[in-house]
């Protein structure tokens, strides 16, 4: 698996253990240099001219060092997404899963740009500590002092929870406000025009990310969710007329997203087959991804191979089941009869090129593990 493109852009805007990325320079030299952290806290004091002077400068001399090796303007997202595309291709279900994610986690906790473009991990690290905060205070006010002193503690504290509760509602809206000031800040200078251009890229590779987990069965917005980390705003969605770029149309991108969907219910709808364990379910799940099958119901369409596709599902049958296999249930499951005889078939060893190659195709794709 390359990544070289992939590094090269996420240098960018990822901290390394020995300097800091342009992205985050840029900002903190925007922060400082327009007051924008202090605008929104209690103090109201403001950084001296010459470290505002000293950070603004340290900011341009970064973006002069990588404008020497990188054409911001030029970069070509066309080759960093074929990597991408190449680097999907093989991987099982959990390397998918994996990879995909590594592709959000530059933009994690080692991104400080990320707070002044889409700052939603950081708002939810809040809320989950204003609801372990109001948990707390909910149980001391649902415990019994035993005496005036523990009582005391008891106010002491409920008053200290409260007071964190305020503080950190107050920080959600301080985040918010400050990621709007981003927005809306003039485009004079070279440090605040590089930002502008850093931020605009994100958004390309973020709707672009979306659109190819889409092409591969893949919906970033869980993914997002997972882990914490987000670079498209789920309250947006799926957006077909900026996937249209890619797809051809709206139509197609459309048909995409529709896809995504169908899979996903039928994702949820496999736990209920009665045919299907923990322990075999991934098999159903990845024939499932293949489009060899399909589920309505309580019941499944047996696809690959068409007409003549019972031979493959008696393969699929026998390698997913050990003796004694359920036969009535995967005939009532599969709507189709003399399913034994399909097994046997598939189990009887045959050279023919056609049935070497389709077993291998199951193979390499379902039974991989």
């Amino acid at each position: 698996m390359e990544r070289i493109y992939e590094d090269r852009f996420f240098s960018l805007y990822k901290d390394s253990d020995k300097a800091y990325s342009v992205a985050t320079l840029c900002a903190q030299a925007l922060r400082e240099k327009y007051d924008i952290d202090k605008c929104y806290s209690n103090s109201g004091e403001t950084s001296p001219h010459e470290a505002k002077v000293y950070v603004y400068n340290d900011a341009v001399t970064s973006i002069e060092v990588v404008s020497k090796t990188v054409d911001i303007e030029q970069i070509d997202l066309d080759i960093l997404f074929k990597e991408i595309e190449d680097n999907l291709k093989g991987l099982n279900d959990a390397e998918r899963r994996d990879y995909c994610i590594s592709l959000l986690v530059p933009f994690g906790d080692g991104c400080s740009f990320i707070d002044t473009y889409l700052p939603l991990g950081k708002i939810n690290r809040i809320k989950a500590r204003i609801e372990r905060y109001a948990k707390e205070k909910n149980e001391l006010e649902r415990s019994v002092a035993s005496n005036d002193a523990e009582e005391l503690r008891k106010q002491s504290n409920k008053s200290s929870l409260a007071h964190l509760i305020e503080s950190d509602e107050k920080m959600i809206k301080n985040v918010l406000n400050i990621a709007y000031r981003f927005v809306k800040l003039p485009s004079k200078g070279p440090v605040e025009k590089f930002y502008s251009k850093l931020y605009m890229l994100l958004q390309r590779y973020a709707y672009r990310l979306a659109w190819t987990f889409v092409k591969n069965g893949i919906d970033i917005f869980p993914l997002q969710d997972e882990c914490n980390i987000y670079i498209i705003n789920p309250q947006q969605g799926h957006d077909v007329s900026i996937y249209a770029q890619w797809a051809g149309s709206c139509k197609l991108a459309q048909k995409g997203v529709d896809a995504l969907y169908d899979r996903a219910v039928n994702e949820n709808s496999i736990s209920s087959l009665p045919c299907v364990t923990e322990g075999n379910k991934k098999y159903f799940e990845r024939a499932l991804e293949c489009g060899w099958i399909e589920v309505s119901g309580k019941g499944c369409t047996w696809l690959y191979g068409g007409r003549r596709g019972q031979v493959r599902l008696g393969y699929f049958c026998s390698k997913v089941y050990d003796m004694p296999r359920p036969i009535n249930t995967l005939e009532e499951v599969f709507n189709v009869k003399k399913l034994s005889s399909s097994i046997t078939n598939a189990e009887v060893g045959s050279k023919r090129a056609d049935v070497v190659r389709w077993k291998k195709e199951m193979d390499d794709r379902i039974f991989f593990d």
